[in-house]
């Protein structure tokens, strides 16, 4: 269902009715036009302001720039790379009807996820909301419609490998490939053929990883393997919980210093589900030590907040020595109590930016995070952000603050 072949980005462009003809094929807009004003003047495209700021997924299929040399020369990673954090990429709901459709199409093309959509109802041309959030390489795509029909096919013959996992959210999915059918309910995880073509019907709300193929490491046939076996690993049912919890914070960890990091820890993870779904027996017992940490730090970041969480207790949990915990979370000379910090500031820091905890008490907040010391919390806070907690409520625009 994601990521896969630019030869079908370059060839499946759907026209809106009214476009210019003196515009190049790859750009659905004037290059002077607000994106507020690409489907009906006044009618924005999405519901939230933050994707008017943001370049495009995929300067290939969709740019704002009449033809700039450095524009066209740019590589769908360096686009990656600029992205801010999360995009509500789109919401039917807040687009003129007429433009429904292709702004569906515009959607998938933005985020480099070349697809053949189709919507199946008119009842999911009206509530189609696409969202999707780079955490480093690692992309997280996910679809809310209630009829959507998404095919990957090889025009030119053949596909470039890849590595996507969907996890159904709620209703249910349908995958067909290779001749079989797997149907998703809530909760089921599916890994899609590295090299296959495919069909996935979604009716509900789906969500999709896609990783880049070399970065986790493993041969095609292994990968190919591991996708018509996945239930068999013992890693299945602990994949399935992880990415489930990571749609539910994926906002809040994308917004975060430690998205890059959470998105090497979850392909560590992939790579191990997929080589012991595989029976790999020479590589399993590395993937599964890879797969630890991956496994301890979502624990971390699932009880920052409670002020009993020591480096024994997590120990503890994962039954293994305090001294192997240390060597384990230990990379790039950041200690795992130093992650913990850093992990707890950065929540105590959106708490203290949310209008939602005005007024704000400093104190409750470092309790909460688990900062027993104010003076400690607003000591680790200045050396972290370069202003005292204080002086952050005073910093002169609550909007700024998040991007401080």
């Amino acid at each position: 269902m994601l990521a896969g072949d630019s030869t079908l980005a370059r060839s499946r462009r759907p026209r809106l009715q009214g476009r210019s003809r003196g515009l190049r094929t790859s750009c659905r807009f004037d290059a002077g036009q607000p994106i507020r004003q690409r489907y009906q003047s006044g009618s924005p495209l999405v519901g939230c302001n933050r994707l008017c700021a943001m370049p495009c997924f995929n300067q290939r299929a969709c740019s704002s720039t009449s033809g700039a040399p450095e524009a066209q020369q740019s590589s769908s990673s360096s686009i990656l790379k600029g992205l801010k954090p999360m995009a509500l990429l789109l919401d039917t709901e807040k687009i003129v009807p007429v433009a429904r459709r292709d702004a569906v199409h515009d959607a998938y093309l933005r985020a480099d996820v070349p697809r053949q959509v189709s919507l199946t109802s008119q009842q999911a041309i009206d509530s189609t909301r696409i969202e999707a959030w780079m955490l480093g390489s690692t992309k997280l795509f996910c679809v809310e419609c209630p009829g959507m029909k998404v095919v990957r096919a090889a025009p030119s013959g053949r596909l470039d490998p890849m590595i996507a996992l969907c996890i159904q959210g709620r209703g249910t999915g349908l995958s067909i490939e290779d001749g079989r059918q797997q149907q998703l309910m809530t909760g089921d995880l599916l890994m899609v053929g590295p090299t296959s073509p495919n069909e996935f019907l979604i009716n509900g709300a789906t969500s999709a990883l896609e990783l880049p193929f070399d970065e986790v490491g493993v041969s095609v046939e292994t990968a190919r393997k591991a996708s018509e076996r996945l239930p068999a690993s013992p890693l299945y049912p602990l994949v399935a919980r992880y990415l489930v919890s990571l749609r539910h914070d994926v906002d809040s960890i994308s917004s975060s210093a430690a998205a890059a990091t959470v998105g090497v820890a979850t392909s560590q993870l992939v790579r191990a589900l997929i080589v012991s779904a595989a029976l790999d027996e020479r590589a399993a017992s590395s993937a599964l030590d890879d797969a630890l940490a991956p496994r301890i730090f979502a624990y971390v970041r699932q009880h920052l907040t409670d002020r009993d969480l020591t480096p024994l207790k997590i120990a503890r949990e994962h039954s293994i020595s305090l001294r192997y915990l240390y060597k384990l979370c230990a990379t790039d000379g950041v200690t795992l109590v130093d992650r913990i910090i850093e992990e707890r500031l950065e929540g105590a820091r959106r708490d203290l930016a949310s209008p939602q905890h005005f007024p704000v008490s400093i104190a409750r907040i470092a309790h909460k995070w688990g900062f027993k010391d104010p003076s400690h919390f607003s000591k680790r806070f200045r050396q972290s952000y370069g202003l005292s907690p204080r002086e952050f409520l005073r910093y002169p625009c609550r909007h700024d603050r998040e991007i401080l």
